[in-house]
């Protein structure tokens, strides 16, 4: 390795600010297993709003605390439980659903959102996913009761529908790789 580049990146972490970014970074509660303290559906069941908003909280965690280790590490142990942990909710949101607890804007909101990212590995089976997403997020843009709850509709809607297709593209049309889809902000 050149000598140059080396004193380059020593003197850069000799710098005190890095330094002290570094050390808060790996000792920050958020570095560690945080996520795992809370179960990802309520133990006790209340009301159907007050677990949406629950899980909702968890889902919002678990990504917070993954977002790095799935775009560099995607085979990382916490990326892997947080599968297992959309996957719980999801079961919960389904549950709820066919009970038909439901029913407002806001519980509607949050069983799509948990829906659509609950289903990021583009598998071919996971499209009833999106579609179930793609219809709670449907059902706001057209009932929403404000103009700011349809233009969301609309927009997840939009994105749900992107990943439905693109996974029509990569496994009906034979495409090696995943084609750049919507990307919302979680």
């Amino acid at each position: 390795m050149d000598r140059e580049f080396y004193k380059t990146c020593m003197d850069s972490y000799r710098h005190p600010a890095i330094l002290v970014a570094l050390l808060l970074f790996f000792t920050c509660e958020g570095c560690r297993n945080s996520f795992l303290k809370m179960t990802p559906v309520p133990v006790l069941q209340t009301s159907a709003l007050m677990e949406f908003k629950y899980m909702e909280q968890t889902d919002k965690n678990d990504r917070r605390q993954t977002a790095f280790r799935e775009q560099c590490f995607p085979n990382n142990g916490r990326v892997a439980t947080r599968k297992l942990r959309d996957q719980a909710r999801m079961k919960r949101v389904k549950e709820l659903y066919e009970l038909d607890s439901v029913r407002t804007d806001e519980e509607k909101r949050i069983a799509g959102l948990i829906f659509l990212h609950g289903c990021p590995d583009y598998k071919l089976d996971d499209t009833s996913d999106y579609l179930f997403s793609s219809k709670l997020f449907s059902e706001l843009a057209q009932s929403g009761s404000t103009a700011m709850v349809k233009t969301n509709g609309r927009i997840y809607k939009k994105i749900a529908d992107s990943h439905l297709d693109d996974l029509k593209k990569r496994f009906y049309m034979g495409s090696p790789e995943p084609v750049p889809v919507l990307v919302h902000g979680r």
